[in-house]
Order: structure tokens, then C-alpha cells, then sequence
């Protein structure tokens, strides 16, 4: 990436520094306050990072690497939008860096600014047209924004570049799922089974397939073949969990969640799951304390306020619910 230090010029200020700033940083130029920098950023110290960036950038503010580098501070201290910024500024220093343009455009995605995100990608893609993982990543922003057409031709085209590349395959099974076009996803995905039978999130996707088809028995099972593969991981344990409880299968969904617990207590989606199964066991009171916690760190989803209005009434609260269902029901329009 051009506006980096070059190797041989950053390697002798890291000589002896270990994992702390290199003594006397201040007079060895702005390349030694971005390597310091770049190290407290991988020891999870974002202020001081932060700190030495900026003194680095004072010295050469027109590096597109040291503004990159303040951009992953920032988002590491969960400044999003400065993070944005500093981005921005680095590309509009170096607009033909391929990188830039997909670190920009994950930046815009993660604040749900897709529009932005895909004219990044477009760039990116632009300038390197070979580069599968752009490709699929943009395949991924069109599903989102609710273009499955284009989503399945971008998909196609990584693929083109290489039949065998097991992300795209899988994407693409997701995109032509997301159109209705099941036989079709069932046809990539059994192709990719004989590449990769071991692959675990091939088999999570195939259940979420079988799903939409209406195989229960046989989305259980590639869920039950998914979770075999990789037992803890929490995306698994939250959906099986989640086909178990809608399937009247409530001791099941439980056991599935308290393993969740030990891996993934605190994110949304797990707070929403657990909420779920309060409710299902007539504990309003505890799914109402569960949803709150998720709506503080997503006070946008209107699933969870229709949940927690669900707890209300069940508390006899009957207002704040239809306060709550009248808020979804605007998010959804």
C-alpha cells in the first residue's frame, strides 16, 4: 500500500522494542511514532495508539497509511464514525489502493451505510478485477440491500474466476436461497459437499435451506452435522437452539443455550434467544430485563421490540407494550 513506511525503514525501530514504544520515539521520526503506534493497536491500548498516530501524522499528514492505521484505532475504541473519517482521508489521499477502498467500504457497511459501501466496492473491484474476496463481499452488500438478482450475478462472476472457491459457492447458494430459486441453491451447495464434506458451514447453510423447503427432519440434521464439526460455535448453537424452540422442543432449545452461555452470553442475539426462552417458560420478567439489555446495544430492531411488548403484556403492562408494538411497527414500514 503506498503511504506506508517502507519495510526496510520500519524494521530497525523495531530492533529491541518489544511490545512498548521505542525509547526516545520523539526524536526518531514519524515512522517509529506509527510502528509504536501499530503495536499498542495489537496490545489493545487504543488511547495510547491513538496518541502516537497523531504525532506520527503531525510529522507527514499526507501518509494514507498512517491515516488507515488512526481509522483502526478509532474503530477499536468504537469511534465509528471518526474511524469513517480518518478512512476517508486516507483514501482521498490514495484512491487507487485497492485495500483502502474494501477497509472504507467495511467501515460504511458496519454502520449500516450501504449504498456507500457498495460504490467502495465497486472501486475496489474496479481496480482489481481478479479479486474474488471483493467480489463476494459486494455480493454479500447487494443481498443485504435487497438486490438477490445482482447478488447471484456478482457471486457467478467470483466464481468465474474460480469454480471451486468454497465462500462463493456457499454465498452464492445463500443469494439464489434469498430469490426463492431453492433447487438451484440445493444444486451448488451439494456440489460444494463433495469438495468440502467436513466444511461446518456448509452444512449450517444447507440447513437454513432445508428450512425455507419445509425439511424439518432434514435441517436437523445438517444443524445436529454442523454443530458435530464445530461444537461452540455460537452462530450454530443459536439457530439450532432457535429451530428447536419454534419446533415445541423446549428442554432441547435450553440445553443448547446453556451451552451458548459459556461461549456467548452478552451479544444481542443471544440476549434475544435467551429472552425467548424466558417467555416460553413464563418468565416475562426476566425476558423483559434480557430484550432491554439488547435494545441499549440496538435500539433499532424491531424484533426485539415486539418480544419485549410481548413481556409487557405478559407483566400486565399493557401500554408500554402497545407503546413498544406502535415503535416496531413504524421500523417496519
Amino acid at each position: 500500500m503506498r503511504g506506508l513506511p517502507a519495510l526496510a525503514t520500519i524494521l530497525p525501530l523495531l530492533a529491541g522494542c518489544g511490545g512498548s514504544p521505542p525509547a526516545g520515539v520523539a526524536g526518531e521520526g514519524a515512522a517509529a511514532y506509527y510502528v509504536a503506534a501499530d503495536l499498542r493497536r495489537a496490545a489493545g491500548d487504543p488511547e495510547e495508539a491513538l496518541e502516537l498516530v497523531e504525532k506520527a501524522l503531525e510529522l507527514e499528514p499526507g501518509r494514507a497509511g498512517y491515516h488507515l492505521l488512526r481509522g483502526e484505532v478509532l474503530a477499536l475504541a468504537g469511534r465509528s464514525d471518526e474511524a469513517i473519517a480518518a478512512l476517508r482521508r486516507a483514501v482521498e489521499i490514495d484512491a487507487d489502493d485497492f485495500w483502502l477502498q474494501r477497509r472504507l467500504a467495511a467501515a460504511y457497511e458496519s454502520r449500516g451505510r450501504l449504498p456507500e459501501a457498495d460504490a467502495r466496492l465497486r472501486r475496489a473491484i474496479d481496480l482489481e478485477p481478479a479479486d474474488i474476496g471483493a467480489r463476494v463481499q459486494l455480493g454479500e452488500l447487494l443481498l443485504q440491500l435487497g438486490r438477490p438478482a445482482e447478488a447471484i450475478e456478482t457471486q457467478r462472476g467470483a466464481l468465474a474466476l474460480n469454480p471451486d472457491h468454497p465462500l462463493a459457492g456457499m454465498k452464492l447458494g445463500e443469494a439464489l436461497a434469498a430469490a426463492g430459486r431453492y433447487q438451484e441453491a440445493a444444486r451448488v451447495y451439494a456440489r460444494l459437499l463433495a469438495i468440502t464434506p467436513g466444511e461446518a458451514e456448509l452444512h449450517f447453510r444447507i440447513a437454513g435451506l432445508r428450512l425455507a423447503q419445509g425439511r424439518d427432519a432434514d435441517a436437523a440434521a445438517s444443524f445436529a452435522r454442523a454443530l458435530e464439526l464445530r461444537p461452540t460455535e455460537a452462530k450454530y448453537l443459536r439457530d439450532t437452539a432457535w429451530f428447536r424452540l419454534r419446533s415445541g422442543r423446549l428442554d432441547e432449545a435450553r440445553g443448547l443455550a446453556e451451552r451458548l452461555e459459556w461461549v456467548d452470553e452478552q451479544s444481542e442475539e443471544s440476549l434475544h434467544l435467551f429472552a425467548a426462552l424466558a417467555l416460553a417458560e413464563s418468565r416475562p420478567e426476566r425476558a423483559q430485563k434480557l430484550l432491554v439489555r439488547a435494545l441499549e446495544m440496538n435500539p433499532g430492531n424491531p424484533r426485539y421490540m415486539k418480544d419485549l411488548a410481548r413481556a409487557l403484556e405478559a407483566r400486565g403492562k399493557d401500554e408500554e407494550a402497545r407503546i413498544m408494538r406502535r415503535q416496531a411497527a413504524e421500523l417496519d414500514r
